[in-house]
């Protein structure tokens, strides 16, 4: 077991964990990285690879463990168009908006969203496993020697070396560099204040090798 996840040390010497996180596939793992030995003068340290376990941070952060800071990095939501100000921004620019929580109390500790239920292309098999898989994730989550990163955290090509650009590179040192601290509260670039859009949309619509896509069409043929 690593935490609550059922897991399997895939080489046998504690370096790569194999961890069972059903919930988006019945079979969905995740990996647990080892980046720096017990010796080392920070102790050890891993990074989660998260995969598919969820699709945005906010799903399991802030929490009681990890509430909002009083003060946000400016740095931390330098996309959003409603903060342009270089100085700290106040939690409360935020809590009066989350969309599950009564107070800002609860608006502090609580996840910002939770999974989607239903909908016309449910994107988990099963919703209460996945629920369960992200509340495994959330306690490592918290945890200062791990470093959780999931497949559509945009925010981490930002401050990470991207295999594509930089391949001699790795993520060792991502705690002596301070990068999961940078990169914590970055999910706050995306959501809504007011209903309004924090900023201008990367990509409208769908595209493929370069051209606007006609989804709704595609989908009309495999009916």
């Amino acid at each position: 077991m690593v935490g609550k996840f059922k897991a399997q040390d895939f080489f046998g010497d504690g370096s790569f964990y194999l961890l069972e996180a059903p919930g988006h596939q019945p079979e969905h793992i995740c990996g647990l990285a080892r980046t720096t030995p017990s010796s080392s003068p920070e102790g050890a340290t891993f990074v989660f690879l998260g995969g598919d376990i969820c699709h945005f941070a906010g799903v399991f952060r802030p929490s009681e463990d990890t509430p909002l800071p009083d003060g946000i990095p400016a740095s931390a939501i330098a996309l959003r168009r409603d903060w342009a100000s270089k100085a700290v921004c106040p939690c409360s620019h935020f809590t009066p908006h989350h969309p599950n929580a009564s107070d800002e109390k609860l608006a502090s500790t609580t996840p910002w969203y939770e999974l989607p239920r239903g909908g016309k292309h449910p994107v988990y098999t099963d919703i209460d496993l996945a629920t369960e898989s992200v509340a495994k994730m959330r306690e490592l989550d918290i945890k200062d020697n791990v470093m959780v990163c999931i497949a559509h955290d945009a925010s981490l090509l930002d401050v990470l070396p991207a295999f594509n650009k930089q391949p001699e590179r790795d993520i060792n040192d991502w705690k002596t560099k301070e990068w999961k601290a940078t990169t914590y509260w970055s999910w706050l670039n995306e959501v809504s204040v007011d209903g309004k859009t924090p900023h201008e949309p990367v990509v409208e619509g769908f595209w493929r090798d370069g051209k606007k896509w006609d989804y709704a069409g595609y989908l009309e043929t495999l009916k």
